[in-house]
């Protein structure tokens, strides 16, 4: 009965850093979709530099910051509106007649997504130093348990 109770403890113990490691990487997934987007898709998207036109809000939340930006792609011009809600972590400048650099869809080039750096931004830094917390602290636990069974072990043979 004793043997399950610290079996219980330990896999609850075990499975917290899991959690937030998922959590985490969940978290940082989201934060950078863009990034992920281009790395997963990158034969498909061609480097373009834009410039912001205007800088609004969401006309329908009027909360929600938005660009229009203007970019050249294959002779065209395109004109699209970005929001631009977590894009100045990444270090990315918003105001009008400044220069983005964009990843163009080739075969839709009304679409087109942000060139973001992953390592610009602090928020990612910080779930990359909360990872390794936790990677260090599941590791930690792990190896407690395996020295919790080896002296268990020990103590029922001596028992015998």
């Amino acid at each position: 009965m004793e043997d399950k109770k610290e079996r219980k403890i330990t896999i609850s113990k075990i499975m917290t850093p899991i959690v937030m490691i998922l959590f985490i990487l969940v978290f940082l997934f989201l934060l950078n979709f863009n990034s992920f987007c281009h790395f997963c898709n990158r034969n498909s998207y061609e480097q373009v530099t834009a410039t912001v036109t205007q800088k609004t809000t969401d006309p329908l939340a009027m909360l929600i910051p938005m660009v229009r930006i203007k970019y050249d792609y294959q002779g065209k011009t395109y004109e699209d509106r970005k929001y631009f809600l977590l894009q100045p972590l990444f270090g990315l400048p918003s105001g009008a007649g400044s220069e983005l650099e964009i990843y163009v869809n080739k075969e839709a080039p009304g679409y087109s997504i942000f060139k973001e750096n992953f390592f610009r931004n602090i928020v990612n830094w910080l779930l990359l130093v909360f990872g390794g917390v936790f990677v260090s602290l599941l590791v930690r636990r792990i190896r407690q348990g395996f020295r919790n069974r080896k002296t268990r072990k020990m103590q029922r043979e001596r028992e015998l």
